[in-house]
């Protein structure tokens, strides 16, 4: 794994600081190609959001871990035969976690619920 994917891999996992996370990508930034150098999975976001579940991430972190996924999208592909779902869930979060709204745990729960439950779709790629 270079420099990039790992940058990228904490960016999904949530392993640091976002501090250090963001400043990293930045750094990298002019040399970035428009591709995908990692892969969004359910797991990645079942996990974030557990953590917020469990008080280890606040809504502010949600949304600011969301934000850059969104923000990075020619470098973050999505898990296959799940990727509506995936950008489904975060749209979800992204809208539910803007600055002036609310994100219930039973929100959260409905959606790690969806995000376990939901079949492979062969036909999603």
């Amino acid at each position: 794994m270079n420099e990039m994917q790992s940058a990228f891999e904490s960016l999904l996992n949530f392993d640091k600081p976002f501090d250090q996370i963001d400043k990293k990508i930045d750094s990298l930034n002019p040399y970035l190609p428009d591709e995908h150098l990692v892969i969004l999975t359910r797991q990645h976001v079942i996990s974030v959001l557990q953590r917020y579940m469990q008080g280890l991430l606040n809504q502010d972190d949600l949304y600011l871990w969301d934000s850059k996924i969104i923000g990075w999208g020619d470098q973050i592909g999505y898990e296959k035969g799940y990727s509506d779902l995936l950008k489904g869930a975060i749209d979800y979060i992204d809208e539910f976690c803007e600055p002036d709204e609310s994100f219930s745990a039973q929100e959260v729960q409905v959606l790690i619920d969806r995000l376990k439950n939901t079949p492979f779709d062969p036909l999603d790629d």
